[in-house]
């Protein structure tokens, strides 16, 4: 198949999707990259990128658009919003740039939703049928991550959610949770495909790997979280349980980063 790939986040930012693109390649699959220039998470664009670094590139035998955008920076509600919609923008007239034809466009949603704004204009570009990977509900994650409380706000991202699921094929799921709030949105039961997070065949368990017990005390029960720091994940519900069993031998180990990881830092100091 030749397959349009529309995310936002694409190697070298460490996203899911990078496994599924690069294992779809060795597969035998023509893909095309649409993305933005890497700067999740950092405060400035990655080395190498920014507004007048080259726009196309081929990683992995993919070819990969890039376009430009606002780099996220301190990740503050205006820097977001503006990282949100000039993607979007942007991204919609690089399409210029790519030639056709594709047999379907697959969209990467971690957030934000607006990565489906050029995928519909994709769609009208190509005659190709939109599968949209939700891997967050809108405006949900507004609520959840942002603290949105605006009806205005929240009406105007319920709408334009809508309207995008409106032009896919199939809207894909990552959680059988996700099931009824996108029902409740108006897509049909048999649009809605579950399709979980795969692990690909280069990971596999390793036995006998002792260079890591220094991070586990055998004194203690040892918990591992692993993923994204942010608002969304209530990182602070877990400082907050450690602080009120201090006295108990607990440890937990944190692999990640996000937006949170200073404010987090900054509370288990504050909590000794």
């Amino acid at each position: 198949m030749k397959i349009l790939l529309i995310s936002q986040y694409f190697y070298p930012e460490n996203f899911k999707i990078n496994d599924l693109i690069f294992s779809l390649k060795v597969r035998g699959h023509q893909i095309t990259v649409l993305t933005g220039k890497p700067n999740y998470s950092k405060n400035q664009f990655f080395d190498g990128y920014g507004w007048k670094s080259d726009d196309f590139e081929i990683i992995n035998e993919i070819p990969v658009h890039r376009a430009n955008l606002f780099s996220r920076r301190n990740g503050g509600a205006l820097r977001l919003f503006l990282n949100y919609f000039s993607f979007a923008l942007l991204a919609t007239l690089k399409l210029r740039k790519i030639k056709g034809p594709f047999d379907a466009i697959f969209v990467y949603e971690p957030s934000p939703i607006t990565v489906g704004i050029p995928a519909v204009f994709a769609k009208k570009s190509f005659n190709a049928p939109i599968y949209f990977w939700a891997q967050d509900l809108w405006p949900e994650s507004l609520v959840a991550a942002g603290g949105v409380k605006n009806r205005f706000v929240l009406g105007f991202f319920n709408s334009l959610t809508k309207w995008i699921y409106s032009h896919c094929r199939k809207v894909l799921v990552q959680s059988p949770g996700f099931t009824d709030y996108i029902l409740n949105q108006g897509v049909p039961k048999d649009k809605i495909v579950f399709y979980p997070n795969p692990t690909e065949a280069f990971y596999k368990p390793l036995e006998n790997e002792n260079q890591y017990e220094s991070f586990f005390s055998k004194d203690h029960f040892n918990i591992v979280f692993a993923g994204n720091i942010g608002e969304a994940q209530s990182f602070k519900t877990i400082i907050d349980v450690i602080s009120n069993i201090k006295s108990l031998p607990v440890k937990v180990t944190v692999l990640g980063d996000g937006r949170y990881k200073e404010t987090a830092f900054s509370l288990i100091k504050e909590k000794r």
